[in-house]
């Protein structure tokens, strides 16, 4: 009997400190606009984080990055999106995703030293990254 209050106790807390939700019905609204942008973005962080890792390990294996994707055979996505590589040299590189779905937006990353890649923007909003290997994405609302 007491594990079952603590448990419950617990789940409360949990839930009213936000980190359980507590799944509610969606409104045809909601189900169209926040669910379905937020798991595109997701899908296309998901592909720049894979994009990040090819590169680290190609980095690893020749001493630089690749400067283009065909020297990355084994990436691959979502058959969705569309990666290229808005840059690229031997010491930086600066990607973009984008989702057929949803043209005009989209989700950027860049590593490395050249300073041109700061220049790197998202297609809507113009949202760059501030820090090397940080994602950023426009709003997809």
């Amino acid at each position: 009997m007491t594990r079952r209050i603590l448990a419950s106790a617990f789940a409360a807390c949990l839930i009213v400190a936000g980190v359980v939700s507590v799944a509610r019905p969606a409104s045809a609204a909601q189900e169209g606009s926040r669910a379905y942008w937020g798991g595109s973005e997701g899908i296309m962080r998901m592909a720049l984080i894979q994009l990040v890792k090819q590169q680290e390990r190609h980095m690893g294996a020749s001493g630089s990055y690749a400067t283009s994707m065909a020297e990355l055979p084994s990436f691959r996505t979502n058959p969705a999106l569309t990666v290229t590589l808005e840059y690229a040299k031997a010491t930086g590189f600066g990607a973009r995703v984008r989702h057929k779905a949803f043209p005009g937006r989209s989700c950027i990353v860049r590593d490395g030293l050249d300073w041109n890649m700061r220049n790197l923007k998202t297609d809507k909003s113009g949202k760059f990254t501030d820090e090397e290997l940080q994602v950023s994405c426009d709003d997809f609302r």
